[in-house]
């Protein structure tokens, strides 16, 4: 058996006890007056701003390389709903991709829908040699230098849809299902005018 604490012991304890909540207590408010304004400049800092909605532009002004060698100045897309594509021939989804944005072309192409699919590094390859090789039936180009900016990603395939009037409505990457009938259905509604809500992504 522990002897019993002394009646001082226990008093003690319990002041040493109040003592340093008070202390703590104390402390705090004497660091938050004095870092106050520092502490507020550097969560004001660090904090993302609102999500504004916004909706990006699409740019005309660049130029693109046909299979033929010939430049194809994507201003001749202005007005059109464009499907914008980006891939490349190593890129296993990229493959995978092809036979779905064909059915897509065959279903949308004849009602003055824009295809630019963007051929990335192809090597030493003859970029018809891998258009004919993949069984590519819409419009393949090749490109000198970076896209404009608006069109940056990070990995293939990434694929862009922009409206009539240059919204750019609809980013994706790492394939899709593009000739499904919501996609269809979308594209079709852009040509229309019937709005540009996009399609969930």
């Amino acid at each position: 058996m522990f002897p019993k604490p002394s009646k001082p012991f226990v008093a003690g304890c319990i002041c040493g006890l109040l003592g340093g909540i008070v202390f703590t207590v104390c402390a705090e408010l004497l660091a938050l007056v004095v870092f106050r304004a520092p502490l507020e400049r550097i969560a004001a800092g660090n904090m993302p701003p609102p999500p504004i909605p916004i909706t990006d532009k699409a740019s005309y002004d660049w130029t693109v390389i046909s299979l033929e060698g010939e430049a194809f100045d994507m201003e001749q897309t202005r007005g059109k709903v464009t499907f914008l594509q980006f891939w490349r021939p190593g890129c296993p989804v990229c493959l995978m991709e092809i036979p779905v944005i064909n059915r897509l072309y065959a279903a949308v192409a004849a009602e003055d829908i824009a295809f630019v699919s963007i051929m990335l590094d192809k090597g030493a390859e003859d970029p018809k040699q891998i258009v004919e090789a993949n069984g590519i039936n819409y419009p393949v180009y090749t490109i000198e230098g970076r896209p404009p900016p608006i069109y940056e990603f990070q990995s293939t395939p990434t694929a862009f849809i922009i409206a009539p009037n240059g919204d750019v409505v609809l980013k994706h990457s790492l394939g899709a299902k593009w000739d499904d009938d919501t996609v269809v259905a979308f594209i079709r509604q852009l040509r229309a005018g019937a709005g540009t809500e996009k399609p969930e992504d």
